[in-house]
């Protein structure tokens, strides 16, 4: 896969996943949507139930530079209403 990225442990609920490889979509402050639609570690159900997409902590993440390609979400802090 190209613009992969590979996790070194996933978990969710009793089900534990290690070394898989999944495409980044949106990098957060310190965690990153990842695609597993076409990862070959999950089955076709779990794919459903996890809706082709999981949310890893980039601590888990093995090869950290190819996060740099992934766009940045930025939360957008309102502060008080000027008068204006």
């Amino acid at each position: 896969m190209e613009n992969s990225v590979i996790v070194s442990i996933y978990k969710f609920e009793d089900k534990k996943w290690t070394n898989f490889e999944a495409v980044p979509v949106k990098k957060y402050e310190c965690s990153v949507l990842l695609d597993i639609s076409n990862s070959q570690e999950f089955t076709a159900k779990e794919k459903v139930e996890l809706n082709n997409c999981i949310v890893v902590s980039i601590k888990k993440i093995k090869n950290k530079s190819k996060l740099s390609e992934t766009p940045q979400f930025i939360k957008h802090v309102y502060g008080p209403k000027s008068n204006k």
